[in-house]
């Protein structure tokens, strides 16, 4: 039998100090505050474009999967540990 896999229901929204560019297939995040720069793949920057502080963390995986057409399982793990970097850096606050 397997586990009930636990809902994210945390809300987070890009900070106003960090700006961002899209370069192909991958992404640029400057933190103008702290001079420091990200640079984020596919996942990271389709996760960030979608960081509006209205979506759990829940709706941005499944939001991210048909945007990228992967199931919701296979990118849970690595969404989670996106949200947990900008976390870490400070580059969003929770709403």
């Amino acid at each position: 039998m397997q586990a009930k896999r636990k809902k994210i229901s945390v809300m987070m929204k890009r900070k106003d100090q960090v700006v961002w560019k899209a370069l192909e297939e991958k992404g640029l995040l400057l933190d103008l505050n702290r001079g420091t720069c990200f640079e984020v793949n596919t996942l990271g920057l389709t996760l960030w474009k979608l960081l509006d502080g209205k979506k759990t963390a829940e709706k941005l995986i499944l939001s991210a999967s048909r945007g990228l057409a992967m199931p919701p399982e296979r990118i849970r793990k690595d969404v989670c540990a996106f949200l947990n970097d900008l976390k870490r850096h400070k580059l969003v606050k929770i709403v």
